[in-house]
This record gives C-alpha cells, sequence and structure tokens, in this order.
C-alpha cells in the first residue's frame, strides 16, 4: 500500500495523532508498511433552531453564535471512514 485516505469527525472521539500513531505500529512487516496516511478532520455543523444559522461546531459551543439561542442542532461531525488507499 502506498497511501490511505481518511476522514475523522471532530466529534468522532479519535484523535488524529493517535489513530496515525496505531495504523503506523499494526502496518508494521505487512505491504501497508512506510504508507502515507493523510487523515482529513470534518467539522461537525451546528445549526441554530430559532434563527436558522449555521457554523462550523466547535466543541464547547454551547449556543448560536449568531443569536444567541441554546437551541442547536448537531449535523455530522461523528465520521470516521477510510476515504481511499492506493496499492501496488
Amino acid at each position: 500500500m502506498r497511501s490511505l485516505r481518511m476522514k475523522v469527525g471532530a466529534l468522532s472521539g479519535v484523535e488524529a495523532e493517535s489513530l496515525r500513531f496505531a495504523l503506523e505500529i499494526c502496518a508494521r512487516g505487512t505491504r501497508a508498511e512506510g504508507a502515507e496516511v493523510v487523515i482529513e478532520r470534518l467539522p461537525a455543523r451546528g445549526m441554530c433552531r430559532s434563527c436558522r444559522g449555521a457554523w462550523d461546531f466547535e466543541i464547547g459551543d454551547t449556543q448560536c453564535p449568531a443569536c444567541g439561542s441554546p437551541e442547536v442542532e448537531l449535523h455530522g461531525g461523528d465520521d470516521l471512514r477510510v476515504e481511499s488507499f492506493d496499492m501496488e
């Protein structure tokens, strides 16, 4: 394997560098050893139920940045997926 591309959501509970380290350890002695690991962080989207504003939600956000409402819905951000891999 030459490369592995993954997408990790901001709310997935996965730390990208820890995942990269674990993948490198697991790849030792296999065809995947030395493969480039590319990890893209995906934001969660917050949407306000009051004003319908939307923004990239960060952990610790407790209210809408536009109107201050605490009525917030979360969309996405819990992803953990292999996007692609390139084999020799």
